[in-house]
């Protein structure tokens, strides 16, 4: 990461709603078929998603990862895609944006701006992603996440739990029923959200039932003896969905830590003060979204000032699946991709 692209970045942030509004005018002035596709929201509803773009725009300067952003115009690709919005309405708004930024930014601050967005322009070039199979309804734990789906989704919450409690009762691994039940069965929702298949309404609802129902799975998993050791869990600041958290939280549990899930959103100070309170030996920080990675260097900056109480740090959350090595430059002690690999990789971090 360059001086320069720290001043853009800085910049860009600053500047994201007023860029955004320029963009967003010049694209629905070039192109009359996309302002009526929108109709009457066409302004505020392109000035919202660009003003977006140039956030993550920011991150993936500031951090001097190219990839997130690549990775967040795939994403905008595939949403457009399940809505049925042309594709090439969003090459318009990312070429609405190149012409912008190369008007209003200091010339300092164009070529880092310039260079990741004609990258992205690239990646609309190739075939599209087919995306991950997130159920497979051929295994018995897929069946039953769709099974436990259907009827949460149907309005029958209780049919749902006594599904997977059954499940449970019948043999089934309490940390089989959440890594191959409800965290798919929780993915698969947000997908479904993601293509516009459902609604805000819905996806609380089966967010309220896993929260519920992972409280009574809790309880009846075999725990390993204490190992007189602490991890507080926590979603950084910015990331409001903790689903994965409490995951990690209960997966701790079993292994026989006290584990303490401080839940979303959760402010860099109070972290450390939580450190504190606590005498945690680990922190695990969640991040869902690129844009919540410069957050992500904010706590454990602020973890590493804590002087009376070293603790090991460790990062997770989908924000980092597209830079896997990015945990290493914001200075983390270590990374997991699931709450199996993170009870592994905390064993090591402590005894080490």
């Amino acid at each position: 990461m360059s001086q320069a692209d720290t001043f853009t970045a800085d910049l860009l942030e600053i500047s994201a709603s007023g860029y955004a509004a320029l963009a967003a005018e010049r694209l629905l002035a070039a192109h009359p078929q996309v302002a009526a596709r929108f109709g009457a929201d066409a302004v505020g509803a392109w000035k919202s998603a660009l003003a977006q773009r140039i956030v993550e725009l920011a991150t993936a300067l500031r951090l001097g990862e190219p990839e997130l952003f690549r990775a967040r115009v795939n994403w905008a690709r595939r949403a457009f895609g399940a809505r049925e919005v042309p594709e090439s309405d969003l090459r318009a708004s990312l070429e609405a944006l190149a012409a912008v930024l190369a008007e209003e930014l200091p010339a300092p601050a164009r070529p880092g701006a310039a260079a990741l967005l004609a990258d992205a322009l690239a990646v609309l070039d190739t075939p599209a992603e087919s995306g991950d199979q997130l159920i497979d309804p051929a295994t018995p734990q897929g069946r039953l996440a769709l099974a436990y789906l259907a009827a949460v989704l149907e309005g029958d919450s209780r049919k749902g739990t006594e599904l997977v409690l059954d499940a449970v009762n019948a043999g089934m691994p309490v940390r089989q029923a959440y890594l191959e039940v409800l965290v798919p069965a929780q993915r698969e929702i947000g997908r479904l959200w993601h293509a516009g298949e459902l609604g805000i309404v819905e996806e609380h609802v089966v967010t309220y039932t896993t929260e519920r129902l992972m409280t009574l799975l809790a309880h009846r998993a075999e725990r390993a003896a204490p190992n007189g050791k602490t991890v507080v869990c926590a979603a950084v600041a910015g990331n409001a969905h903790d689903i994965a958290v409490r995951v990690l939280a209960d997966f701790f549990d079993i292994a026989g830590w006290r584990a303490v899930h401080l839940g979303a959103s959760v402010p860099a100070a109070e972290m450390a003060a939580a450190v504190q309170y606590f005498d945690a030996d680990l922190v695990v920080v969640s991040a869902a979204l690129s844009v919540q990675l410069p957050k992500v260097a904010d706590t454990i900056a602020a973890l590493r000032r804590i002087e009376d109480r070293p603790v090991r740090i460790m990062v997770g959350g989908l924000a980092f699946s597209d830079a896997p090595g990015l945990w290493q430059k914001l200075g983390a002690d270590g990374y997991a991709t699931d709450a199996e690999a993170a009870v592994a990789r905390g064993n090591e971090l402590v005894s080490g």
